[in-house]
């Protein structure tokens, strides 16, 4: 017993006379509440820095893409790091050419040869005729006054050559409007569907 006092005053001394604080027990409910906030917080901070970064959401807005995507679609775009390929739905923004971003798939990247058979509808890639299974809509017998560009043709440095999968009356790179999109100025590859609801799929 003496001991434990002696111990008690050496402490007082160390806190300036004052007695030992007691430590007051922490509420188990607000430790939890706490770490409830901070892995929402980290959550929210994650999910922000992925839709700036890696994913975005982008409405699809007309009929060009028919009937791979309708209009009023939202799809989920990833865009980190991505590289446009052959085949990819894609999505293209450039304020000067058209005031929101356009959805177009690619059919060929800088270098290669494209050339179109308007009496049949169909593509071709460095002379191999493409399988477009995705396609409804062809463009057999059609020529819009808006295809003002002549086939065949080389895709420039730096750039591809996209269409609509609704080929009648996509604005693409068939039109001097479009032309050959910039590589820099795709946003990203269209992955899913998100809505509405009765639509959720991927997006090939």
């Amino acid at each position: 017993m003496k001991k434990l006092d002696a111990d008690l005053l050496k402490q007082a001394e160390k806190n300036n006379g004052r007695p030992p604080k007691e430590h007051k027990k922490i509420n188990p409910m607000l430790i939890s509440t706490f770490e409830w906030m901070q892995a929402a917080a980290i959550a929210i901070v994650t999910v922000v820095v992925a839709m700036t970064f890696i994913f975005r959401i982008v409405d699809v807005r007309g009929d060009s893409m028919l009937n791979t995507l309708f209009d009023g679609d939202k799809v989920l775009v990833y865009s980190l790091m991505y590289t446009p390929k052959q085949g990819d739905v894609v999505i293209v923004s450039h304020a000067e050419k058209y005031d929101e971003p356009i959805v177009k798939r690619v059919i060929a990247s800088e270098g290669q040869k494209v050339d179109i058979d308007y009496n049949t509808g169909d593509v071709f890639v460095d002379d191999q005729k493409l399988s477009e299974d995705y396609l409804t809509f062809k463009i057999e017998g059609l020529r819009t006054g808006y295809d003002d560009i002549s086939f065949p043709l080389i895709v420039p440095e730096g750039c591809l050559f996209v269409l609509g999968d609704n080929r009648p009356v996509s604005l693409d790179s068939r039109t001097s409007t479009i032309g050959f999109v910039d590589c820099d100025d795709v946003i990203g590859k269209a992955t899913f569907v998100v809505y509405p609801m009765s639509r959720i799929t991927a997006v090939h």
